[in-house]
Parts: C-alpha cells; sequence; structure tokens
C-alpha cells in the first residue's frame, strides 16, 4: 500500500527572467504580426517613394539651381522643408499604419478572452500596456524618424556648404524628439481605442473617424468663427504642430500652445482608458 501524500504547490527554484523580458516578449509578438503584414511594406513603399522626391528636390535645390531655396524655403534642406516631410508623414502616412499594427492591439485579446490568461502570468497590468503601445509606437517612428533622418542625410550630400543651415546636428535631435512626440502621441490613442472596444474593425473604423472628422471640424470651425485656435481640434494635426514646435518649423501664428494642450490632453485619456480597461472588473474579478 503506497503512502498518501498531501500535495501542494512549491516555490519555484529556478532563474526567473527579468521584468522587462516579459514587457518586450508581448511587444515582439506586436512586432512579428505587424511586420508580417503586407499593408505595412506598402505603408513603407509609399515612405520611401516620399524620401525619393524630397532627394529630389533636394539634389536639385542644392545642386542645380541654389538660388531656389532663397524663393522657398521648404525646398532646400531647411528645417521647414523637414517639417514638411513630418507633417505628410504624420497626418496620412502613420494615420494608415495605425490602423494596421495599433488599433487591433488589446481588441484581439479582449476578443479571445486573453487578458485573464495574460495576468495570470507574471506580468504587471503596466507591462502589458507598456508592450502593447511599444509596438505601433516602433513602427509609428519608422514613418516617423527614419524618412526624415535620410532625407537629413540627402540634405547634407546634396547641399552645398553655404546653404547647410547652422546648427544641422543639433537639427537632427530635434527630428528625433519631434517624432517621439508624434509617435507616441499617437500610438497611445490608437491602442486606447483598441483597449475600449472588442473588435479590431470598430477601433479601425474609430481611428480614422477621430483622425478624419476631427481634421475637417476644426479646419472649419477655425473658418467660420476666424479663430485659428480652433484648428487644434484637429487631433493628428495637433499632435504635428507639437512635432514641428519641437523642431522648430512651427510659424508665428500657429495655435501651438493649444496644439501642445491637446496633445497632452489625448494622452492622459488614452492613458485612463487603458487603465480603465485593464483594471476593469471583468479582468480583475
Amino acid at each position: 500500500m503506497s503512502p498518501v501524500h498531501e500535495h501542494g504547490y512549491e516555490p519555484w527554484e529556478g532563474e526567473r527572467r527579468p521584468r522587462w523580458e516579459r514587457v518586450m516578449a508581448v511587444a515582439l509578438e506586436g512586432l512579428s504580426r505587424g511586420a508580417a503584414s503586407k499593408w505595412v511594406w506598402l505603408v513603407w513603399a509609399a515612405t520611401a517613394v516620399h524620401v525619393a522626391i524630397r532627394g529630389g528636390i533636394v539634389y536639385f535645390s542644392g545642386q542645380v539651381n541654389p538660388g531656389v531655396v532663397e524663393e522657398n524655403a521648404s525646398l532646400g534642406f531647411t528645417s521647414t522643408m523637414l517639417g514638411d516631410v513630418l507633417g505628410l508623414q504624420a497626418q496620412w502616412v502613420l494615420l494608415i499604419l495605425l490602423v494596421v499594427v495599433g488599433t487591433g492591439t488589446v481588441a484581439r485579446d479582449k476578443n479571445a478572452g486573453a487578458l485573464t490568461f495574460y495576468f495570470s502570468k507574471p506580468i504587471s497590468r503596466t507591462g502589458y500596456a507598456v508592450g502593447k503601445i511599444a509596438s505601433p509606437f516602433v513602427f509609428a517612428m519608422t514613418v516617423t524618424f527614419v524618412p526624415l533622418f535620410l532625407v537629413w542625410v540627402l540634405g547634407m550630400a546634396f547641399t552645398p556648404e553655404v546653404l547647410i543651415p547652422e546648427g544641422v546636428y543639433g537639427l537632427l535631435w530635434r527630428l528625433l524628439a519631434a517624432s517621439v512626440v508624434v509617435s507616441l502621441a499617437a500610438s497611445v490613442v490608437a491602442v486606447a481605442l483598441s483597449a475600449v472596444v472588442r473588435s479590431a474593425n470598430v477601433a479601425a473604423a474609430s481611428w480614422v473617424a477621430l483622425a478624419l472628422l476631427s481634421a475637417a471640424g476644426g479646419s472649419m470651425l477655425a473658418r467660420v468663427s476666424g479663430n485659428v485656435r480652433l484648428e487644434a481640434v484637429d487631433v493628428l494635426g495637433s499632435f504635428t504642430l507639437a512635432g514641428l514646435d519641437v523642431l522648430g518649423a512651427s510659424v508665428p501664428g500657429d495655435p501651438t500652445g493649444w496644439a501642445w494642450i491637446v496633445t497632452v490632453g489625448w494622452c492622459v485619456v488614452g492613458v485612463g482608458a487603458l487603465a480603465w480597461v485593464l483594471w476593469g472588473e471583468e479582468v480583475t474579478g
């Protein structure tokens, strides 16, 4: 007759991986899913075309007709031109990219009932949220900072020394900071929308509607009222203007102060929405 032993849990005596690796595992899942999407590659291809066109313009203005820079700063190797690059990438390319890599991140887990499974493992809700935001943020940087950096490199290569702007290396750091502002704010909002709904398709439609309707609404309100500050209603436009302010490419009269308020406000709302969902009763209970 064999003895009966009481069953119980024993402490884990093996090596526990550091917390950052658990967060990295969540982020890598999103990165691998995004990298496998043909739509992401199409967005990257469109970005490459944009960079090539800008490089051609920089070459023409610097090597063929240097005088054109004096007439139109947006054609030469200037912060104004780099601001135009950021504006186009942020308000259109980034909008499309986050539909693919941002608006389904949490929604897919909610739809599959995977949140309880995640939080039964040794990862905190904060770590999960950081990992989910990290992957769209990295992708966002590939269509904000990477093209800006490449255009900067082309500008350094094609622009005569006398036309290179002062503080050009400091400008590179401002490019990075501006890209972080735009990419992080947009990623937080896209992931937050993904968290408050169960359907990735609904989250994607909500993200596009928010961007396009706020842009149209801000433009209409500013035009009807004559108050340019109302343009800050435009969500992606405000994120972009905050980035342009960091870059030093905003122009007098731009509502940069209001753009910063809108940018910070949306980030706070996004983080709050994520916290409300991840600490919700259906997850913690």
